[in-house]
């Protein structure tokens, strides 16, 4: 019985030990993203200078890669952030510009780097040459603009053109009056010569 013991408990260990060998440890993640981590974390506490120090570390550092333009997008809005004493339209522009110029970006991040960019060329930032112009509106809006916009301009046409046809009534009214005038003056002439 002690033997079945001992041949179950080594069987049993024969089974675990090499089981527990290839459970993968608990791995650290990379230097970069624990960067990437205490940078948000300081942006969160108010801290914009170690901020901008380590994202702007892994932006560079990972320019390529995902967690580098997620530190790219973060700076660009760090840099517009109204509680940030070193804010910058300018700098805020530039790294969104340069996010949107990256490939590969995520699409729901889009609309978020466009509007820091326009936010930051509404603030007075100079616009990126490596970007199309954006549109300050989207489509709808521009549309709905341009079309009370084309409305407006067909009222006012509409009423220049009563104003001219109310102009040109008067005017032929006068030209009336005057050749009627200019009769009577002749019929005065007449009488006088007589």
């Amino acid at each position: 019985m002690r033997y079945l013991h001992l041949v179950v408990a080594t069987a049993v260990l024969a089974v675990i030990v090499p089981a527990c060998a290839t459970v993968a440890p608990r791995t650290e993640p990379p230097d970069s993203e624990i960067e990437f981590r205490r940078a948000l974390v300081a942006l969160r506490t108010g801290d914009y200078r170690a901020a901008r120090h380590g994202l702007l570390r892994v932006a560079n550092g990972h320019s390529d890669e995902a967690l580098g333009r997620r530190a790219l997008l973060a700076l660009a809005a760090a840099e517009l952030d109204p509680r940030n004493p070193d804010r910058s339209s300018d700098v805020a522009g530039t790294f969104a510009a340069r996010f949107l110029s990256t490939r590969d970006t995520v699409a729901w991040t889009l609309p978020l780097a466009e509007t820091v960019y326009l936010l930051s060329l509404d603030l007075g930032a100079r616009a990126s040459d490596s970007l199309p112009r954006l549109p300050d509106q989207p489509l709808v809006v521009r549309m709905r603009m341009l079309q009370a916009q084309r409305d407006s301009l067909a009222a006012e046409r509409d009423a220049l053109e009563a104003a001219r046809d109310s102009l040109a009534r008067h005017a032929a009214a006068l030209e009336l009056r005057l050749a009627e005038r200019e009769r009577e003056l002749e019929r005065i002439r007449r009488t006088l010569r007589h």
